[in-house]
């Protein structure tokens, strides 16, 4: 059968069969090789020609594409440093850019002081659109001299061009406050861990353990005097905030950087300074959608 459809091409084909008394006609028609038709019909069988069967090879199955394996935290979205402040009285005021800050994003505020004689004091944050600001983590060196808090919001109230956050705070002789915004966090209870750490070296570093699969880890360091930072494999660095408020006493870092995970277990926020000094160092991770 080959042999024919091969030699007529897409010609029909016509085989008588006889046997038995009975008279089988089969036409056949090949085009490409693939569609067969085939029309048998029998005499003999006590009333003329009859259709009996229509043949059709069916196309082969497609095999299916693998599912490509999503990235760390898919769904987790750094978006921007909305802006940073140094060296207000008692309070720090970031302006919101051209881009605004949407509805549904979260913002991350981290605010260091350094002083000598006592970094105490309420820390708070406050926006345009009235959104509701929540410490997560608050840790002083143990000489009481360098202070880092970080603060976040669900965005509920979209913020536009001109609007204001403001970071009221305790004086000192140099601080500075940073407010990224992250998207892909959820809307509620969205702080899975936090941990913090203190010393007087050049290796800050702060831990914590997560729970959620997917997760945004965002790192903080407060540093007593303007030093080099070399950030920790894996790690991002968003700003290096170096505080130049007034003489030696006015110096210090804000130094942050994030990280996305899509695996729990215990992570640190580890960079190193090329110079040791005080430090406060804190890091909250952040449930992703």
């Amino acid at each position: 059968m080959r042999e024919l459809l091969q030699k007529h091409g897409k010609r029909g084909i016509k085989l008588g069969i006889y046997a038995a008394g009975l008279v089988i006609v089969v036409e056949m028609v090949a085009v490409g090789f693939i569609w067969v038709y085939a029309n048998i019909s029998a005499t003999g069988l006590g009333g003329g020609p009859e259709p009996i069967k229509y043949l059709q090879d069916s196309p082969p199955t497609p095999t299916p594409l693998p599912t490509p394996t999503p990235p760390p935290g898919a769904g987790i979205e750094f978006v921007q440093t909305v802006g940073t402040d140094q060296c207000g009285d008692t309070s720090s005021t970031v302006t919101v850019p051209a881009v605004g800050v949407a509805s549904g994003n979260t913002l991350v505020v981290a605010f260091v002081v350094r002083k000598t004689g006592g970094v105490g004091g309420t820390v708070s944050v406050a926006d345009s659109g009235s959104n509701t600001y929540a410490i997560d983590v608050d840790i002083a060196d143990s000489s009481d001299q360098v202070r880092t808090v970080i603060l976040s919001a669900n965005v509920g109230t979209a913020l536009v061009q001109d609007d204001t956050i403001t970071v009221t705070h305790p004086t000192g002789t140099s601080l500075g406050a940073v407010v990224d915004e992250f998207s892909g966090i959820v809307s509620s209870s969205w702080v899975d861990d936090t941990g913090s750490g203190e010393g007087n070296s050049s290796t800050p570093s702060a831990s914590a353990t997560t729970t959620n699969a997917d997760d945004l880890l965002y790192g903080a360091v407060g540093f007593h005097n303007n030093r080099t930072f070399t950030e920790a494999t894996s790690w991002t660095t968003l700003t290096d905030l170096q505080m130049s408020c007034g003489g030696a006493p006015g110096n210090g870092v804000n130094h942050t950087a994030y990280r996305i995970v899509s695996a729990t277990g215990s992570y640190t926020f580890d960079p190193t300074v090329d110079v040791g000094d005080k430090w406060a160092a804190a890091i909250a991770a952040y449930k992703g959608e």
